[in-house]
């Protein structure tokens, strides 16, 4: 399930880190490793949560409501961008993903750090998207933000 959701946005990053992501294996040639994109969900899962519970039951925004409310938002985004670029450059660095993957038959690589920057935004879309939906049912667990994002 949390594969399909990050499928809706890998037009952002290239064919190659989707099918790592995936968990496509260069000995098999095919799709029998690790789904990592499990894993990118649920860290991204640790960051909402983190940042909702910040802003719920920390926060006492007493003026500008929503102002607070959607600088949390951007801020989860960036980490939630953050998180899944620098773990998938992490990835490449540590040997993770296939040679067949990052270089073609000339040499020439083919994951660019653009790509890890499209992953980048589309795991902050995702979490911007998830952090409006869920906030519609957070708000009712807090006294001091019941009306945020309305």
């Amino acid at each position: 399930m949390i594969e399909s959701i990050y499928l809706l946005l890998d037009s952002l990053y290239c064919s190659q880190l989707r099918d790592f992501l995936s968990g496509y294996n260069c000995q098999t040639e095919s799709f029998t490793g690790a789904n990592v994109y499990n894993e990118l969900g649920i860290g991204t899962l640790i960051i909402l949560v983190l940042m909702l519970g910040a802003y719920y039951k920390v926060i006492d925004p007493s003026e500008n409501k929503r102002l607070k409310w959607g600088m949390t938002m951007l801020v989860s985004a960036v980490f939630s961008a953050l998180f899944s670029s620098f773990w998938a450059m992490r990835a490449e660095t540590k040997g993770l993903i296939g040679q067949c993957l990052l270089k073609d038959d000339q040499g020439n690589s083919l994951i660019s750090f653009m790509d890890y920057v499209g992953l980048g935004i589309s795991n902050a879309i995702i979490i911007a998207v998830a952090f409006f939906a869920v906030s519609l049912v957070a708000r009712y667990l807090s006294v001091n933000n019941r009306y945020i994002p309305f």
